[in-house]
């Protein structure tokens, strides 16, 4: 692994953004450009990770983002009682720029934010479009649990409503694995 994780600073706002922007002419992430990408990847309340090579590496700059923030109460998607006793922090905004893909860069983001909720006393979970099926093989191989699949809350490009899978991250554990 030539790369490595560490949090956001302000200061790579501009580089997060460009990666993002990278992602969506080539994946069409996110599905709709948003009006304000800074916010996107780096939300007001939410901390952040983000995955780099340094200068001279065969990809150097950002290979990826992920963020957590906390959430005061369950959502209305999840299940009652799945969480445990335990509170929730909502795993978002991963992605892995196409360059990087494959080298095991959204493994370590996913581990570094459920390891960071797993700290604060909280479990993780996520929502992913159930179109994103990297996405859910990943987190299927983490052993993340899907709960329910359900229409998302947010709309496509052409103003159709995905479905949206809902997962929660294993309990006790910030590696997961199988």
């Amino acid at each position: 692994m030539t790369f490595l994780i560490r949090p956001h600073t302000p200061g790579d706002l501009p580089a997060l953004v460009a990666a993002l922007a990278e992602l969506h002419r080539v994946s069409h992430y996110p599905s709709v450009w948003p009006a304000d990408p800074g916010a996107f990847v780096a939300p007001v309340g939410a901390c952040g990770w983000l995955a780099e090579e340094p200068e001279g590496g065969p990809q150097a700059g950002v290979l990826g983002n992920v963020v957590l923030r906390d959430l005061p109460q369950p959502p209305g998607w999840l299940p009652g009682g799945a969480s445990g006793e335990r509170p929730l922090a909502l795993v978002g905004r991963l992605f892995v720029v196409p360059a990087a893909r494959g080298r095991g860069v959204g493994r370590a983001l996913l581990r570094a934010a459920q390891q960071a909720a797993q700290a604060r006393g909280r479990r993780a979970a996520l929502e992913v479009s159930a179109a994103a099926l990297p996405a859910t093989k990943l987190y299927e191989a983490e052993g993340w649990q899907r709960l329910t699949t359900q229409a998302a809350h947010w709309q496509e490009a052409d103003g159709s409503v995905p479905q949206m899978h809902v997962y929660l991250a294993p309990a006790g554990s910030a590696s997961g694995g199988k």
